[in-house]
């Protein structure tokens, strides 16, 4: 997906109920000062809020997999820290690869709910 974990099809901080800038829709940039509306730049999610997003969600059924769960995801912290990878993209990738290891599933990269 372009703009990859940090894509708005993946995290987002989208209000459902707050209609989007007309302007913005229209590819044009919003100058208004008082402008009531939701602007692109105000949904996206900052790199740390994404990485907590991705990480705290446990997606375990019952205590033993939560258990299993945060093992694993410590594991998976411990060894980027051991490489000094800062990288949110990069991080973000190993978290999702591993949510998707312990799913058992391709297809779940971000926890849905």
């Amino acid at each position: 997906v372009k703009g990859g974990y940090r894509s708005l099809t993946y995290s987002h901080n989208i209000d459902p109920m707050k209609p989007i800038c007309r302007t913005e829709l229209e590819g044009k940039m919003c100058e208004a000062p008082g402008c009531e509306f939701q602007h692109f730049n105000q949904m996206a999610l900052e790199e740390g809020a994404l990485l907590m997003q991705l990480g705290t969600a446990n997606p375990g059924q019952n205590d033993e997999e939560k258990k299993l769960w945060t093992d694993g995801l410590r594991e998976v912290i411990r060894k980027l820290r051991e490489t000094q990878t800062r990288d949110p993209e990069v991080v973000a990738a190993e978290i999702s690869s591993f949510r998707r290891a312990f799913l058992k599933d391709a297809s779940k990269i971000v926890l849905v709910q």
